[in-house]
């Protein structure tokens, strides 16, 4: 997998952070978009959602 592909997001910023927390990418985004997370080892993350009246996570495992 070398593409996260978020489709149906309403205007927002998307972060995604590493199991320590560390920041590796913001991104703003409206409807679709493709983060690519190639460069990303395998393991646990955050993705982030922030818009302007909603703000929540999610945890995700990239497996290849």
């Amino acid at each position: 997998i070398e593409n996260l592909l978020i489709k149906s997001a309403p205007k927002c910023e998307l972060f995604l952070f590493n199991s320590l927390g560390k920041l590796l990418l913001s991104s703003k985004i409206e409807n679709e978009a493709a983060v690519n997370i190639s460069s990303y080892p395998d393991g646990l993350y955050f993705i982030q959602f922030r818009g302007k009246e909603f703000d929540f996570s999610r945890k995700i495992v990239f497996e290849r």
